[in-house]
Parts: C-alpha cells; sequence; structure tokens
C-alpha cells in the first residue's frame, strides 16, 4: 500500500511539473554514464554559494525525480541538495556492461569531487536511502580520509544483504516482484546488446530473476565479481 502511494505521488508530481532538477552529466573513464541531479527550485537558488550541500545515493532503482520526495524541502533549512544518479538510473543507457545493484565506490568519488570542484568553499553531508545506505558505508570505509563528507546518514539499511531480500521476498512477494520488474526495467530492458554480448547466460538468468536476489545473483558478474559470494 505504502509502495502504491509512494509511486502514485511522484507521477503526480513529475505530471504537475513540481520536480524541479538540473542534471550534471559525468563520463567516466571507461566511458560510463553517471550524473549529478541538482535540485534547481526558487529556494536553492538563491542559496550563497558556501551554503551546506547533502548528497543523497539513491535506493535501489532510484533516481533523482525518484527522490524528490525525500529532496522537497531540504532548501528551507538552508542546504542545497543533489542526488548521485548511477550507471543505468535516471535513463542513462549502459555504455558498456558495467553495472552494480549497488553502485560503485570509483564513481561515487568522481559524483564527489564535481561536487567538491563546483562548490569549493560547502560543507558536505551525504544521505543514503536502503540500497545507497550500503554504497554510502563502503565509499566511508575506503575514502574516510580523502572525503570532504562532514557528516552521513545511512536510511533504512540492509545490514545483511546476502539474506535481508530472501527475508523481503518471503514477507512481502508483492513489493519484492514490484521492485525485481524495476530492476529489469532499470539495467536489461534497452541494453540487451551490450549485456548478451558480454555474457549471454548471466543476460538470460537476469531476465529470468522472480526475486530481487535472483537478479542480484545474476547480475554479479556485470559488477566485475564471479558470483554473489565473492560480491559480498
Amino acid at each position: 500500500m505504502n509502495l502504491g502511494v509512494f509511486m502514485l505521488k511522484q507521477k503526480l508530481w513529475k505530471s504537475l511539473g513540481m520536480i524541479s532538477l538540473k542534471k550534471q552529466t559525468i563520463i567516466t573513464p571507461d566511458n560510463g554514464i553517471i550524473s549529478i541531479d541538482w535540485m534547481d527550485d526558487p529556494k536553492t537558488r538563491m542559496l550563497p554559494d558556501n551554503a551546506p550541500i547533502i548528497c543523497i545515493l539513491h535506493t535501489v532503482t532510484g533516481s533523482g525525480d525518484g527522490t524528490w520526495d525525500f529532496l522537497r524541502d531540504i532548501p528551507k533549512y538552508g542546504w542545497r541538495a543533489c542526488v548521485f544518479v548511477r550507471r543505468g538510473h535516471g535513463g542513462h543507457p549502459l555504455m558498456n556492461a558495467t553495472f552494480s545493484v549497488m553502485g560503485d565506490v570509483e564513481d561515487t568519488k568522481l559524483q564527489v569531487e564535481a561536487v567538491r570542484k563546483r562548490y569549493p568553499n560547502a560543507f558536505f553531508g551525504m544521505a543514503g536511502l536502503s540500497a545507497g545506505s550500503g554504497l554510502l558505508i563502503t565509499y566511508l570505509g575506503k575514502e574516510s580520509h580523502n572525503s570532504p563528507i562532514g557528516v552521513a546518514a545511512s536510511l533504512c539499511p540492509a545490514y545483511d544483504i546476502s539474506q535481508a531480500f530472501k527475508g523481503l521476498a518471503k514477507r512481502y512477494p508483492m513489493v519484492d516482484s514490484v521492485i525485481t520488474k524495476s530492476m529489469k526495467k532499470t539495467w536489461i530492458h534497452g541494453n540487451a546488446d551490450v549485456l548478451r554480448e558480454h555474457c549471454s547466460v548471466s543476460f538470460e538468468a537476469c531476465c529470468n530473476a522472480e526475486t530481487i536476489m535472483e537478479f542480484w545473483e545474476s547480475a554479479s558478474k556485470y559488477s566485475g565479481h564471479e558470483d554473489f559470494d565473492e560480491f559480498c
């Protein structure tokens, strides 16, 4: 019920033109496409260049638009907000057979540096939403001494990803099914040729996956791992 209401609200805001974001596209060294979606509402435009910035790491199939419910009240507290959009998300095509369900730290580093270059005198915070919380912890764990992030929060994290989504499929199979279909739409639909050429077995397994866990296990090779156990 809550998932349905959330998705309906997102569509309503978008249809009414209430989502105001400006995309900054970044090309990675391996020719991948990621971006930063900046809030571009009237309150944000009035903020000084040294206003604090909150960088959002979105959900498993999220995007800038899909994070609007979280973003929309941030500017009234004097913060500038942006969303780090990962490979395959937000309409980005996959330029090669490389993506990770949880995101990639090297891509996040590029996004952080782009924010730092744009606003060098600002204070930086970061928040991970659901799957984005895992990327946040991994990024901070690897880059804590090099990162400008001064404060961070993980919201709704899965503490053990090897088990969390198995429980979701058992307790809330409808939610698991909706998210699995969204994962296929995010990475598989529109990217079939490049993914199939890289590994036809993994591609077919992703297409046939019926749960989040089955998709994730099938997609492990696309993140540079031999299997899901190595990913974890």
